[in-house]
């Protein structure tokens, strides 16, 4: 399997991030869950976490996820806007561009290649803070 990461910073302003990740041969892809490289917005690093063959579901499940969680405080928290896009590069007719991603059990075709793209990633406020549990 070839998984390519590929970073882009959009330059709307100094909040928006575009994150492309493709990933070749999806449909041969089995791992149950693949993790894309890690980038920062606003000094937080994040990920996209992708299962090829559903989370529990029986089509594509793709997630945002905080990629260092573990060396958080706790109570941590952050707002954000995101989208994202995956775009089959076979028949862009069935290219998603939605925020949520809908049943799509018959999206994809053998040996396709796709590109997961996080769109108008912005940190709207961050809010940290330390609770004794």
């Amino acid at each position: 399997m070839k998984v390519r990461f590929k970073f882009q910073c959009r330059d709307i302003n100094e909040k928006l991030r575009k994150f492309t990740w493709r990933i070749d041969n999806l449909s041969t892809v089995e791992d149950e869950i693949l993790y894309s490289e890690d980038f920062v917005v606003e000094g937080n690093k994040w990920r996209i976490h992708i299962y090829p063959k559903g989370n529990n579901v029986d089509y594509l499940s793709i997630y945002l996820g905080v990629a260092n969680s573990a060396t958080l405080p706790s109570g941590w928290s952050a707002y954000v806007q995101f989208g994202f896009a995956v775009i089959d590069q076979i028949d862009r007719r069935t290219s998603l561009t939605q925020g949520i991603l809908l049943q799509q059990s018959h999206f994809y075709k053998t040996n396709e290649t796709i590109m997961v793209v996080l769109l108008h990633f912005k940190s709207t406020q961050v809010m940290m803070s330390w609770r004794s549990y």
